[in-house]
């Protein structure tokens, strides 16, 4: 597979919470609320392949909705906050952030 070619998008991850064998009813629309509340936050330019949580994103084990149910509860609750806008740039700048750590000399404890 051609990881450049590959895309993935919240009606994906939407239309798998719908038809995912292990969840129940009540968690299938939860986590299709999930989604749809994670897509009105970050937009569709969330998900690039070397971001720290497309991996968990793309992985089908029912408790990865329980997490998205979760992570977007806990982002709505606070959207209201001054900072969140900066929260938000965060989270879309993961990608640069965690690289730009991994390059970062690593100081000896004292």
């Amino acid at each position: 597979m051609n990881h450049s070619e590959f895309k993935l998008t919240w009606d994906q991850l939407r239309e798998r919470s719908r038809i995912h064998a292990k969840l129940t009813e009540t968690e299938k629309h939860d986590a299709v609320l999930a989604f749809t509340n994670l897509k009105h936050i970050f937009k569709d330019e969330f998900f690039d392949i070397k971001h720290p949580l497309f991996e968990f994103f793309i992985d089908r084990a029912g408790w990865r909705n329980a997490w998205a149910i979760w992570f977007a509860t806990v982002l709505k609750s606070i959207s209201s906050h001054s900072d969140f806008p900066h929260l938000v740039c965060d989270l879309h700048a993961a990608l640069v952030l965690f690289e730009e750590k991994l390059l970062q000399p690593v100081r000896p404890q004292r």
